[in-house]
């Protein structure tokens, strides 16, 4: 929606996609460098802020757009201008403030004059401040039970993921852009040029033969997913304030379902096993496949895992020898293995790595 919005005033006449942010921002790293283009396509090499480990001690404050400025500012570059695509969130605030800047207006008006308006959204505009008010809701965090996450104050994220919406207006407005009911088809064109995969907003898509556009979004705990496949006008959006479930494997699944191939439903039972089994998998175990160590051992009667490098993951049971974490769709498998299992196998994605214990 955010761009969308960018190219209506391109098309005003009131910028240009070679347009410097030095013209807004002079004080950015590379701003004589860096065009209205290079952000929306995220080839700016701007740091992306929320990447900052101190953004988690401020982003529940109210902060004004000079506040704002000043942290988006306060970081090097990780890398040179159209040198590559890194995804950042400062690329998209910066857009909500020069869209400011050019029409003379807030970010939630243009929102709702030029989108929600027009097509008819009724439950599309621009969040306010860092309270939940009905019909919204808050999103939550799974940590041994269901908690209430904190809310980032929504002065912070604003064209970059302070937009409220649901599953049908979302539906709604990408269909009526691939209509051309916002944008003229020049701008369209613009929009959905893929370079690295991606484009305006919108990033490739693909199922199977067919080639589409969607994004993924994520604030709090709230996990959205989006495809949009014109040539079949089919468009879906997935939005959900609480998951432990891989959100990708959910649109796949609707996209078999709405093409008639074959899909299953996932069972989510798990059982509970004793400590004592449990310590049988304890060990660190390697991988030729994926040259990756993972160490597993027993905490609070749930087995954990974790990778080098990662967070340590909670495994739930299955069987007496098999777990899964579904948040990122693993399996561990050490059926079939007597007496002592000293080995597992790694499903993800249908993909297979075989792990064996070296400690």
């Amino acid at each position: 929606m955010t761009s969308t919005l960018i190219m209506l005033l391109v098309e005003d006449g009131k910028l240009e996609l070679n347009n410097l942010l030095s013209e807004f921002y002079p004080e950015f790293p590379n701003a004589d460098e860096i065009t209205i283009e290079h952000l929306l396509v995220h080839r700016s090499g701007l740091f992306n802020f929320i990447d900052d480990p101190a953004y988690n001690d401020w982003r529940t404050e109210h902060k004004t757009r000079d506040e704002l400025l000043e942290i988006l500012a306060d970081h090097e570059p990780v890398f040179n201008p159209d040198e590559k695509m890194g995804y950042s969130n400062t690329n998209y605030m910066l857009l909500t403030f020069i869209a400011e800047d050019v029409s003379g207006q807030t970010f939630g008006d243009l929102l709702e004059q030029q989108i929600a308006v027009p097509i008819g959204l009724e439950y599309t505009y621009l969040g306010e401040g860092a309270t939940i008010k009905y019909p919204e809701a808050y999103s939550y965090e799974f940590d041994g039970g269901w908690q209430q996450s904190t809310v980032t104050h929504m002065s912070i994220p604003l064209g970059a993921g302070g937009i409220v919406s649901t599953p049908f207006d979302v539906v709604h407005f990408t269909r009526a852009l691939f209509n051309g009911e916002l944008l003229n088809d020049h701008s369209l064109e613009a929009m959905t040029t893929l370079i690295d995969n991606a484009g305006m907003g919108l990033f490739h898509y693909s199922y199977y033969d067919k080639s589409g556009y969607g994004h993924t979004g994520a604030i709090d705990d709230f996990r959205t997913n989006l495809a949009m496949y014109p040539q079949d006008d089919l468009y879906i959006a997935i939005t959900a304030n609480s998951l432990s479930y891989p959100i990708n494997d959910i649109l796949k699944t609707l996209l078999d379902a709405w093409h008639g191939n074959d899909f299953s439903i996932p069972d989510f039972t798990t059982i509970t096993l004793s400590e004592e089994h449990l310590r049988q998998f304890i060990g660190k175990y390697s991988s030729e496949d994926l040259h990756m160590n993972i160490s597993l051992w027993v905490e609070d009667e749930i087995l954990m895992a974790q990778a080098n490098g990662q967070e340590p993951i909670p495994l739930d049971a299955e069987s007496e020898t098999r777990f899964r974490f579904d948040e990122a769709g693993l399996v561990f498998d050490f059926s079939e293995q007597d007496p002592e299992p000293t080995s597992f196998t790694l499903i993800q994605a249908g993909q297979q790595f075989f792990f064996e214990i070296i400690d």
